[in-house]
């Protein structure tokens, strides 16, 4: 399966799921194709109209959940014409009853200037602060890299910066993870620390991290904080490799 395929396999999925697991009726739905060849050959546009009808029906009940969910339906254009007014609309009642995802979702369209919001950093990253308050890890991320890049709405601060990546990392958030690696292993707005680095960098490369497998390869191929080890250095680029990073894809060709 091409990577495309497979980055398609779990945008689908991963959201097809979520707006079944909000309805009432999820049960009614056939279900789901195994692959994405299926979405070609079966009824899977189908599935989808049905599942964002479904959804409809919650978020107009007043489901917050399914209120989150249905902007995304909206904003991926799956199972409905994509539409970020639409998006901008039901994640702001689901964000009015305190639904961290819906406010992060928000901040991000306030950050582009989507969905009839105007670009305002300020108000974006009010979202941020009240989703990433309820430990919503991307939410957290998001105020990381205003703090740290020093965003317009945000004077440039890398301890607090710090600490919102931190609490994102121990989350789980693998993007998280490999942004404070990469930090621990270059020194950018923090002390170097091979230990750290090599912890982080490994715990999001275990999540499938194209970057961060591409760095804890190169650790291991120059032997940087680590003992140095061919081996195991061209296992992870070659994991980096097969997502597409453009990183590896340079440098691994050379090392066969």
């Amino acid at each position: 399966m091409t990577i495309f395929k497979l980055i398609m396999n779990k945008i689908f999925f991963s959201l097809v799921i979520l707006i079944c697991s909000i309805n009432s009726n999820a049960e009614e739905i056939k279900p789901l194709p195994e692959n994405i060849e299926s979405y070609q050959t079966s009824n899977f546009l189908n599935y989808l109209e049905k599942a964002a009808q479904e959804t409809r029906k919650e978020a107009e009940n007043g489901n917050a959940e399914a209120q989150y969910a249905l902007g995304n339906i909206y904003a991926s254009g799956l199972g409905v014409k994509q539409d970020d007014l639409q998006a901008v609309i039901w994640w702001k009642k689901a964000a009015s009853q305190g639904n961290p995802k819906a406010e992060t979702s928000l901040g991000n369209m306030y950050l582009q200037g989507r969905g009839g919001l105007w670009n305002s950093f300020i108000e974006a990253m009010k979202l941020w602060e009240s989703a990433a308050a309820k430990n919503d890890s991307l939410a957290q991320l998001q105020l990381a890299v205003s703090y740290r890049n020093g965003r317009i709405a945000s004077e440039q601060n890398f301890e607090l910066g710090l600490e919102w990546l931190i609490k994102s990392a121990e989350q789980g958030n693998i993007d998280a993870q490999s942004y404070l690696g990469h930090s621990y292993l270059t020194g950018q707005g923090v002390e170097k620390n091979y230990v750290k680095a090599l912890k982080w960098l490994t715990e999001a490369a275990n999540g499938g991290h194209s970057d961060a497998q591409y760095h804890l390869g190169m650790m291991y191929f120059t032997g940087t904080g680590v003992q140095e080890n061919k081996k195991i250095a061209k296992v992870w680029l070659k994991k980096a490799v097969q997502q597409g990073n453009e990183m590896a894809l340079i440098f691994y060709p050379n090392n066969e």
